[in-house]
């Protein structure tokens, strides 16, 4: 099968999302399968498809950064996007793929797979679709179908401004923001950090287009925009760029929290324990009490101590919260009730 290859450089915010909506739409049924590679000129926040702008992004924060914002039409997450990440976007029509979105990563994604280990890395899937190395995450992706094609895209990550995603990100509160830094920079890692420098990109790109004509059996031929797709693309920037677009309702991806990587979330909640103001931050990762704090109980920081590295059940935390609370005026299982309604739905 013949792979067109658009390699288009460095392109603006807008067209770096659009390019796929736009070739997407305008792919015959028919017609050849898609490869495209960019990276965005500047700096960007992207919300996915069913996500709620207000709930999940500081909208003055990304105003203080001069960040555009814009709404794909593919789910998961807040990602912050910048020139530091390479973008692939596969374009497929939908005669050459069959089966659920879910079932594309593992065909998508494993060429990706294995240019991280062309570079030495021990690179594997978790949670579906993030690519990860030695437990952190080094890349997310997402798939969808859009009008005849279906599309899966997601980037290398060669650098990562770990400050400025934990400013944009609405959070609980200002406090947590602390935490969600260091909460990516313990799961989260990228090619500079795992080799000391990212490789020269012409290098990068050639790796990976050597394991797309492995891994999905495909000859690549380079090509360009013809005059219909180039239409198609800015009929896509015009809709990408409406205002009613980027306003659609939506929900918060992580009530009280947010993702930081498959299986890791950072959640805040308050309660009202016998009268007592109880404020609980807590990051999960993969079903275990990676961090926690109480604050304004200065007295529970050995608690919340002793609680790091278990299991966020029941019957592994009452018996630490029973010794831990003795002489506390509050009832263990009330504190237990409180940390486990903290965590997200899928620690517990």
């Amino acid at each position: 099968m013949r792979l067109r290859l658009l390699d288009l450089g460095l392109v603006s915010p807008l067209r770096s999302q659009a390019v796929y909506h736009g070739l997407a739409e305008a792919m015959a049924p028919d017609g050849d399968p898609l490869l495209v590679l960019l990276r965005p000129r500047r700096p960007y926040v992207c919300l996915g498809l069913h996500q709620s702008l207000e709930q999940e992004i500081d909208l003055e924060a990304c105003r203080r950064h001069g960040l555009p914002l814009i709404r794909r039409q593919v789910g998961g997450g807040t990602v912050l996007l910048d020139r530091r990440q390479l973008f692939f976007q596969f374009i497929y029509p939908r005669r050459a793929v069959t089966g659920p979105v879910r079932e594309l990563y593992p065909r998508f994604l494993a060429p990706v797979v294995d240019s991280y280990r062309a570079l030495g890395l021990s690179a594997h899937l978790a949670g579906g679709n993030d690519v990860q190395i030695r437990g952190r995450k080094i890349g997310g992706s997402g798939a969808a179908h859009i009008g005849q094609a279906v599309v899966v895209v997601g980037s290398f990550l060669l650098d990562f401004d770990f400050a400025l995603m934990s400013r944009v990100a609405r959070l609980p509160s200002p406090g947590l923001r602390p935490a969600f830094r260091r909460a990516m920079q313990c799961h989260m890692t990228t090619l500079s950090r795992e080799l000391g420098a990212a490789p020269p990109l012409a290098h990068l790109k050639q790796l990976f287009l050597r394991q797309v004509m492995r891994r999905l059996a495909v000859e690549i031929t380079p090509s360009r925009l013809d005059d219909r797709e180039r239409r198609a693309v800015c009929e896509a920037e015009d809709e990408l760029s409406d205002r009613d677009w980027l306003m659609l309702d939506g929900r918060s991806q992580v009530p009280h929290g947010v993702k930081v990587a498959a299986g890791v979330y950072l959640t805040e909640r308050r309660f009202h324990v016998e009268g007592r103001a109880v404020h609980i931050r807590l990051l999960c990762a993969r079903g275990r009490i990676a961090w926690l704090a109480f604050p304004g109980h200065a007295e529970l920081r050995p608690l919340a101590r002793r609680l790091i590295g278990q299991p966020l059940r029941a019957e592994a935390l009452r018996p630490l919260l029973t010794r831990g609370l003795q002489g506390n005026a509050v009832a263990p299982e009330q504190w237990l009730q409180a940390l486990l309604e903290t965590a997200h739905g899928e620690c517990r």
